[in-house]
């Protein structure tokens, strides 16, 4: 075996190690970009989880701020 045969196998070697460390990188650009849109959605449902929170925080202190015995039953025992 010649030192060209060796650099030849060396040069094969050297591609395939290439070839699948290509295809390791691109592998991760497509995991990458599937996590960046999954961020994306979950960041998506958390705005519109805090906004009902917000919504019914509001509400609640609405509810809450409403005085004691004037209402549809008081009125009526009013009457």
């Amino acid at each position: 075996m010649t030192t060209t045969h060796v650099l030849e196998i060396l040069l094969i070697i050297a591609g395939i190690v290439g070839i699948f460390g290509w295809m390791n990188a691109h592998a991760l650009r497509i995991q990458k970009q599937a996590l960046r849109a999954s961020l994306d959605e979950v960041q998506s449902e958390s705005t519109t989880i805090r906004a009902e929170l917000a919504e019914s925080q509001a509400l609640t202190a609405v509810l809450e701020a409403k005085p004691k015995g004037i209402g549809v039953d008081s009125t009526i025992a009013l009457k």
